[in-house]
């Protein structure tokens, strides 16, 4: 029952069925996907209360990287930075070979506004020896992550420096990216360029950095060479919507409402939900992320953009829906 509500995305389902299977079997690796689906819904309290009853030390979670991965997520979405500071860095130092302590380091770093701490790291050796491409979405993750938690002016110069770096450090057109960038509206999975992966983390930077024009022709450009990659088409639907071509939005937006995705609708409808917080619904566009998380959206996912806390920060309806659930 649990893996079949995880894979049809009724993460609550998943999450009171291995709860279930978590209460029956006491400190098993049913009590960790427990934290896991909290987690994944924005159950934080629960996530930690789970992962609470284990022990890193010993049992199913000894030495294992991904229990301390729930526990720094879940001081996330609860906003104790400091406390998820000190797990980073426990994470680094027992698994300092896992490929997330990066991702993690910059993020909580951001959350906390810290632009010397995340200048340094974007210095060190950890950062530069890396491939362009990864960098580039590292410095678009430290934007973003900077911009949601209210340090607007640390958020621009980041994304300056971003294309700064982007523009002297593109990589090889005929190498493929080191990154999984998804899958096609049919799930077949889609390999684009390396350079074509730092020149769609460019465009994100482009448009935090309220470039409009420039953005929308750097992700028409990319959706040129790669057509298969339709979330570029979310967008170009998102740009339009913010330029105040709401025509071109709708027609985007249309478009996205008649695909039937093979691997999940929660992706389209979170475009569908950015589209209608640029052209002002706010009231629609928080439906849509409501319907996106019932279709399995995890709450990270919903984290990530740029173009939902811009339009939507302010509004009282999606604080409520960020906000951890328990």
């Amino acid at each position: 029952d649990y893996s079949r509500a995880v894979l049809d995305g009724d993460l609550d389902k998943a999450r009171a069925t291995i709860r279930r299977a978590a209460e029956l079997a006491p400190g098993s690796k049913a009590v960790y996907n427990w934290a896991l689906m909290a987690v994944r819904i924005g159950r934080p309290v629960e996530a930690r209360e789970a992962l609470g009853s284990l022990h890193p030390d010993r049992g199913v979670m000894r030495d294992v990287s991904r229990y301390w991965i729930r526990l720094i997520e879940a001081s996330h979405q609860l906003g104790d930075h400091v406390r998820e500071l000190e797990e980073v860095r426990e994470l680094a130092t027992r698994h300092p070979d896992d490929r997330s302590v990066l991702f993690q380091n910059v993020r909580v770093l951001a959350a906390m506004g810290e632009a010397d701490s995340l200048q340094a790291l974007f210095r060190s050796r950890r950062m530069t020896g890396l491939r362009p491409e990864i960098v580039s979405r590292r410095y678009r993750n430290a934007a973003v992550e900077l911009f949601a938690h209210g340090h607007d002016a640390e958020a621009r110069e980041m994304a300056t420096q971003g294309i700064r770096w982007i523009d002297r450090s593109l990589p090889a057109t005929d190498r493929l990216s080191a990154l999984n960038v998804g899958v096609d509206i049919t799930g077949v999975r889609i390999d684009i360029t390396a350079r074509d992966e730092a020149m769609y983390q460019r465009a994100r930077l482009l448009e935090l950095l309220s470039r409009k024009e420039e953005a929308l022709a750097a992700y028409e450009d990319l959706l040129e060479t790669n057509p298969r990659a339709w979330w570029l088409r979310g967008h170009r639907g998102v740009m339009l919507a913010w330029m105040g071509d709401e025509e071109g939005a709708r027609t985007v937006d249309s478009w996205l409402q008649s695909s039937t995705p093979e691997y999940g609708a929660s992706a389209v409808t979170l475009w569908r939900a950015g589209i209608a917080a640029r052209l002002g619904e706010h009231k629609r566009a928080v439906a849509l992320l409501q319907r996106a998380r019932l279709e399995g959206r995890i709450w990270d996912s919903l984290h990530a953009w740029f173009h939902l806390y811009d339009a939507l920060g302010d509004d009282p309806a999606f604080q409520r829906f960020m906000a951890p659930q328990g």
